[in-house]
């Protein structure tokens, strides 16, 4: 029998057991935000570069800094990892100077913001941060596009103690985001800021980029070696709201993560680590195709390697062999996959096949799509 008449309404004062967390999904425009996915390890002495948790682009130079995924974190949050920033050399140099911490986004994620037009919307931004420095520090925002920025401050009170911030941003209703996927976006958190980016009148609506404006009352969160910087839970939002942080699972925030960057093999995660099945297509010279798990953001990622003697090996009917370190892309790549061309040290049979692997526990192979 078919139903009829009108259907009862539905009061959600009667809804329980729902949260935000369970309801308000893809709310969190940033990747990686609690800190959980970490595909290239630590970094020594970090430039300007990758290295920790994934997403998030350490930027400097001033100074000298460790970067790493730590399990220090806010209690009772449900944050498992943080992203550390550990001084090893004071910053504080006067001039074009600088030390924050970045996450780039790509203009395809960030039309329904609406910027450009009567109806953009707010950003709320945040996070918890943890530093032993106190005072003020600055959070900004980029338009790669349009050349604009928007700066606002916070201010840590207790020294290495976890704080949750909040920060509102105005959306911009005179330019817009490119949409395509190249950077239109760029989430700054400032530790230091040199004369060239305090010494202006801070930048709290948009405008055109006045490197002046863009930290003004920055504290020199890298003023001794003592000093550390803890962030997790990063959360980028539509809105005036801060609502609970999204939490996703490993396996979505992992797919996230290898749009921009892909460790195709690790040695350090497992012993003679699998490369792939490898054909000979002339003498000393091997080929395998490698297809990307996701779609990457650029049709020709770069390749990432950790080469040295004897960090190769090929198994094939004629035993064992080394590999050369000379590790290599081939034609025919694509956001979709790549062929990889390495050498070996003795003669093959052209049209033979054979098993790659890695052969020490540094080496490692994989695909970089970053901004």
């Amino acid at each position: 029998d078919k139903l009829t008449g009108a259907l009862p309404a539905i009061s959600g004062a009667s809804l329980t057991g729902i949260t935000s967390s369970d309801t308000l999904s893809n709310r969190n425009i940033l990747i990686n935000g609690a800190m959980r996915i970490r595909q290239r390890g630590d970094v020594t002495n970090a430039g300007n570069e990758y290295g920790g948790p994934d997403r998030w682009r350490f930027a400097k130079n001033d100074g000298a800094f460790n970067i790493s995924q730590t399990d220090t974190v806010p209690a009772g949050q449900g944050f498992k990892n943080s992203y550390k920033i550990d001084c090893t050399s004071t910053s504080g140099a006067s001039g074009n100077y600088y030390v924050k911490l970045e996450q780039r986004l790509e203009g395809l994620d960030l039309q329904r913001l609406k910027y450009g037009s009567s109806n953009a919307q707010s950003l709320t931004l945040s996070f918890w941060i943890r530093s032993t420095k106190t005072g003020t520090y600055i959070a900004t925002l980029r338009n790669e596009d349009q050349n604009k920025h928007i700066s606002k401050s916070y201010t840590i009170s207790s020294s290495n103690t976890w704080e949750k911030k909040t920060i509102t941003f105005a959306g911009d209703t005179a330019a817009g985001f490119d949409n395509d996927s190249g950077e239109s976006l760029r989430v700054g958190l400032w530790i230091f800021a040199g004369s060239d980016y305090t010494s202006g009148t801070l930048a709290t609506s948009w405008a055109t980029v006045t490197a002046a404006n863009e930290a003004v009352g920055q504290v020199n969160g890298g003023d001794s070696t003592s000093n550390d910087v803890y962030v997790t839970g990063v959360q980028l939002e539509p809105g005036t709201t801060a609502t609970e942080f999204e939490h996703r699972s490993y396996a979505d925030e992992l797919a996230r993560c290898q749009r921009y960057f892909y460790m195709h093999c690790d040695g350090s995660r497992h012993n003679e680590e699998m490369i792939g099945i490898m054909s000979s297509y002339a003498t000393n010279q091997w080929y395998c195709g490698v297809h990307f798990p996701v779609t990457m953001r650029i049709g020709t990622p770069s390749l990432y390697k950790v080469v040295g003697t004897d960090y190769f090996a090929l198994m094939s009917g004629n035993g064992d062999q080394d590999l050369s370190d000379n590790v290599a892309t081939s034609a025919h790549e694509s956001a979709n996959g790549y062929f990889l061309h390495l050498s070996d040290d003795a003669t093959n049979t052209t049209g033979h096949a054979g098993f790659a692997y890695l052969a020490n526990s540094a080496a490692r192979i994989g695909f970089d799509a970053e901004m």
